[in-house]
């Protein structure tokens, strides 16, 4: 790709991620709960959320999906749940277990990580990822905070573990500018709706 045309995409991206920032400035608290618990409620009749063993979850920040609920739920089922840390100096996100839903702290980039005990859970052994993002597509493309955290980490799992972003409908658009080496999410869960992102795409559906 030219010098021209990846400045585009950048300046695309840079427009997206300042869009969202208003976007959530200006959900509403109780919409927001009402809509975090309705897409937990779908995540949970899932039957790769029931078969999943470790199930690794972003901790909400910043007007983001809620996710504490899924903890509770994961926690309760008896599941090993997991969320990243990462540091500044850094390029890799590290998974770390939660044994109890209080066990966190606020990691380098200002956001809830867990305790760090013991050693990380290996990236080949998540059977399930709930990926976070600022715009996804109905294809499962993904626009993320631009570290590149998890892009890399994502190339690391098993080729079973199943990848669902978490996302309100008005997070989801037609296209998004993407890099060759993206991994899309296989299920997008928003307040009203489940897409089967995989299906979408195999059905010939037109993506970015």
């Amino acid at each position: 790709m030219s010098d021209g045309a990846d400045g585009r995409k950048m300046k695309e991206k840079m427009a997206l991620r300042k869009q969202m920032q208003i976007l959530r400035r200006q959900l509403d608290a109780q919409e927001k709960r009402l809509w975090d618990e309705a897409i937990a409620q779908r995540l949970f009749t899932l039957p790769f959320y029931e078969r999943a063993q470790t199930v690794l979850l972003y901790l909400d920040f910043a007007g983001e999906v809620g996710t504490d609920a899924v903890l509770l739920n994961a926690l309760q089922s008896g599941k090993r749940v997991a969320a990243p840390v990462t540091k500044k100096n850094e390029a890799v996100m590290r998974i770390y277990p939660i044994t109890k839903a209080e066990h966190v702290c606020l990691g380098e980039w200002g956001m809830r990580e867990p305790v760090v005990e013991g050693d990380p859970i290996a990236p080949e052994e998540i059977d399930l990822i709930v990926v976070p993002g600022l715009f996804f597509t109905p294809c499962g493309d993904r626009l993320g905070y631009g570290g590149g955290y998890y892009d890399r980490f994502l190339q690391s799992t098993a080729p079973s573990t199943v990848r669902v972003g978490f996302a309100y409908d008005f997070q989801i658009i037609d296209k998004l500018p993407i890099e060759p080496f993206d991994l899309r999410v296989h299920y997008l869960l928003t307040p009203t709706a489940t897409h089967d992102c995989y299906s979408f795409t195999r059905a010939g559906n037109e993506c970015s």
